[in-house]
């Protein structure tokens, strides 16, 4: 049997524009098991999780979470 992990850590800005959108901040943080009892099998389960920050007033921070 096999075991595998991976894990993933990103991070994005977009620059602000003058009079159309502040700043805007991304960052995400994945990860996943998988296990194969035989060579034909394989099952795992992977996650991530995003948040983003629109910057200023105008919002558009939002959050997301996956799991599968």
């Amino acid at each position: 049997p096999g075991l595998g992990a991976t894990v993933g850590v990103a991070w994005d800005q977009i620059d602000a524009i003058d009079g159309l959108r502040d700043r805007v901040e991304s960052w995400i943080v994945s990860g996943g098991l998988a296990w194969a009892p035989r060579p034909w099998l394989q099952v795992g389960v992977l996650g991530s999780y995003l948040t983003r920050d629109g910057g200023g007033a105008g919002g558009g921070d939002f959050d997301v979470t996956r799991v599968g």
